[in-house]
């Protein structure tokens, strides 16, 4: 291996624990969103900024190397764009919502990167 792999490495390996240190603020936001999503069933605006949270957090997860984040990520992102008419008064809706934002917040409590 040269100098300049190993030093890539290294950098890339730092970017990551940065990117494990911010993951709790965003989980804790999109929670915040989640909850505003609850509380007010059906609001588009907060289903809107929900799923381009999910949409971003696949992308950069991604690319970090945590292709689980990513990929739990893109699941609650097409789920949303499919169910953008469905209502959350449904309690299937409603159920199937949960279970992939707890998902996702399983998966950035527990970053691995990707095998």
């Amino acid at each position: 291996m040269h100098d300049w792999e190993k030093e890539l490495g290294k950098e890339l390996e730092s970017l990551r624990r940065f990117y494990v240190s911010i993951l709790p603020q965003r989980l804790k936001e999109i929670q915040d969103v989640v909850r505003a999503c609850l509380a007010a069933p059906g609001s588009p605006e907060d289903l809107i900024r929900l799923r381009n949270m999910a949409h971003k957090l696949r992308g950069s997860a991604g690319s970090y190397g945590f292709g689980h984040i990513s990929r739990t990520a893109e699941d609650l992102e097409e789920w949303l764009k499919r169910s953008q008419n469905l209502s959350f008064h449904d309690p299937v809706v409603l159920e199937e919502f949960r279970t992939r934002v707890q998902s996702l917040s399983e998966e950035m409590a527990n970053p691995r990167i990707a095998d």
